[in-house]
């Protein structure tokens, strides 16, 4: 998912708790809603943009975020892939690498995470073992916009300027 910047309406009452410059904050709205401050290097995961608190801090300047069709949030900080799972309050990462993580999707299963980089498009299995089975699917060295089509057979995203579809066997 995109980051958003935060709603006109909501500007003032973040300006009452403290947040200097609303123009660089940044959220994803989900089952909790994501609050990313740029200027801090600092987000939160919130039960509503209008009543923020800040009992879920995250340390570092998120690039990318989507919430699963379930109750996790994939998020990504440079070159990390991080998990945050709502149900069990439990950040896992999933993924280091020099390279900076570009954006990321899930699979509708919550099974797979698709992400870009500078080096190509990937696709990472998610299950219970300690090490995490990754694919690269794609040459595709500047893939943004991360989404997956409806029916969930393809994944789609923009290169260049212009909108791909990839499909999923």
């Amino acid at each position: 998912g995109t980051l958003q910047p935060l709603p006109k309406d909501l500007e003032v009452s973040y300006i009452a708790e403290g947040f200097k410059n609303v123009k660089k904050l940044k959220v994803l709205v989900g089952p909790m809603d994501l609050l990313v401050d740029t200027e801090k290097n600092a987000a939160y995961l919130i039960d509503s943009l209008n009543s923020f608190n800040d009992e879920i801090k995250i340390n570092g300047t998120i690039t990318a975020s989507e919430w699963s069709s379930g109750r996790s949030l994939a998020y990504a900080m440079g070159g990390e892939i991080w998990k945050y799972d709502i149900d069990g309050n439990k950040q896992e990462l999933l993924k280091r690498q020099s390279t900076p993580i570009i954006d990321l999707a899930w699979h509708e299963n919550d099974g797979y995470l698709f992400y870009s980089d500078k080096t190509g498009l990937y696709v990472m299995e998610l299950d219970e073992r300690d090490w995490r089975q990754t694919w690269k699917i794609a040459d595709i060295t500047d893939a943004t916009e991360l989404t997956l089509s409806k029916k969930g057979d393809a994944l789609l995203f923009i290169s260049q300027g212009a909108i791909y579809s990839y499909a999923l066997e």
